[in-house]
């Protein structure tokens, strides 16, 4: 794949989210509440979803390392999302 088919690549990482399918998911949401999306809002949108995914896969890996485990596994992530104050609770 091309590195137009990715976005969220910054320097040397291998961090990414294909850009057609973050795209559609974001369209068909959008479209949902009748809404319409510019192309700048939608490479926005992206790059949020990319900072999130990385930010919090990096909180459940430091929680799994902390456990002494090798597999990050559910509930490494959902106490990955309390630490950042994302919880449900």
């Amino acid at each position: 794949m091309s590195d137009d088919e990715f976005i969220g690549r910054r320097g040397g990482d291998d961090v990414a989210l294909p850009k057609a399918t973050v795209y559609k998911f974001a369209n068909e949401m959008a479209a949902s509440m009748d809404v319409r999306l510019a192309a700048e809002t939608r490479e926005l949108l992206v790059e949020c979803c990319t900072e999130f995914v990385q930010m919090l896969s990096s909180e459940a890996n430091e929680i799994c390392e902390k456990d002494k485990k090798k597999t990050i596994a559910p509930e490494h992530i959902l106490r990955a999302l309390n630490n950042l104050g994302l919880s449900s609770t």
